[in-house]
């Protein structure tokens, strides 16, 4: 699949991750299932942010701490945005599983609008000039290997 299409893909994953966690919220079935699915439509922002239509070797932990350096650490996104991707790991089965506590309301409060202001920013990064340039200079990379 192209980059275009896997970038598209992706971001559309993010926004339908977003909206069912928006239902979930609403009907307040389960703050656990909320945060899951703000989670997942995280995960999908940054496979569009990295071209990537399958994770491969790569766990959500390196996936985040790559986000980190090619873009927070750059000043394209802002630590905020870390910081919610963080919290929102310490919810998934990646992390240390036995300790992990049971999201409340007051977590999906915070989580909320950063994950939606994180898919609109990723969205509109994509739009950039400056995001494609990447995408071919990755390729160019990945062709000379």
């Amino acid at each position: 699949m192209n980059k275009g299409k896997v970038v598209h893909k992706r971001l559309i994953e993010a926004e339908v991750s977003l909206s069912e966690a928006e239902l979930l919220r609403e009907e307040k079935v389960s703050n656990i299932a909320t945060v899951t699915r703000l989670y997942q439509s995280v995960i999908y922002g940054l496979f569009a942010l990295f071209e990537l239509d399958n994770i491969g070797t790569l766990t959500h932990a390196e996936l985040i701490d790559r986000f980190e350096n090619d873009f927070v650490e750059r000043g394209i996104f802002k630590m905020d945005y870390l910081e919610a991707m963080r919290f929102a790991y310490n919810f998934t089965p990646e992390c240390d599983y036995a300790n992990m506590r049971q999201p409340v309301e007051g977590d999906i409060n915070y989580l909320f609008p950063l994950v939606e202001e994180f898919v609109a920013s990723v969205t509109e990064y994509t739009k950039t000039g400056q995001f494609w340039l990447k995408v071919a200079e990755s390729h160019e990379f990945s062709k000379d290997r």
